[in-house]
């Protein structure tokens, strides 16, 4: 009866740790943005914001060009100076500066989802797209992610990459 009670305790534990790490595993204090250093100029770029945060709602706009975070400037040599940069407002509120004259000051608050991310700053980036813009067995689409309000670029093989002679299509079942 003694291991039947610990059995059932131990269940129970487990259950709460598992309901608690995967409902809160990505709650975070932020803005609500994602940045994203150049590593060609080392300018700072905002690859994504969500509209339903501090971020997005003073204005901040997808591939703005970052200025300065509290009279900082946002221009690195390093992605490890950058990275100091990122964790010196510790939770605070800032003021930012965003290229275009926009100056907002943002409280952070609790973000509770992932923010999803589908542009980055760099040649890099646009040179690896460019070398799939020709490739026959990619097809391109679009899609549109409303946490962001952002359309983003698709890309899904195509259904005869290995020729029609050598994929087998078989008759769906019946059940």
């Amino acid at each position: 009866m003694d291991y039947f009670v610990i059995a059932l305790a131990v269940v129970f534990l487990v259950g709460i740790f598992c309901f608690w790490y995967f409902s809160y595993r990505n709650w975070h204090l932020g803005d609500g943005m994602v940045l994203a250093r150049n590593r060609d100029d080392g300018t700072v770029w905002v690859v994504s914001r969500l509209v339903c945060s501090p971020s997005g709602r003073a204005g901040v706009q997808n591939q703005s060009k970052v200025l300065s975070r509290n009279g900082q400037n946002a221009l690195f040599k390093s992605d490890e100076e950058f990275l100091a940069w990122t964790k010196g407002n510790n939770g605070k509120k800032a003021i930012w500066e965003f290229e275009g004259g926009l100056v907002v000051e943002l409280n952070p608050e609790i973000i509770r989802t992932k923010i999803p991310v589908y542009w980055v700053p760099g040649s890099s980036f646009q040179k690896k797209i460019r070398e799939n813009e020709n490739n026959p067995f990619l097809k391109e689409g679009s899609g549109f992610c409303r946490k962001t309000e952002q359309f983003f670029q698709t890309f899904s093989i195509g259904k005869n990459v290995l020729g029609p002679q050598s994929v087998k299509r078989y008759p769906k079942p019946l059940w």
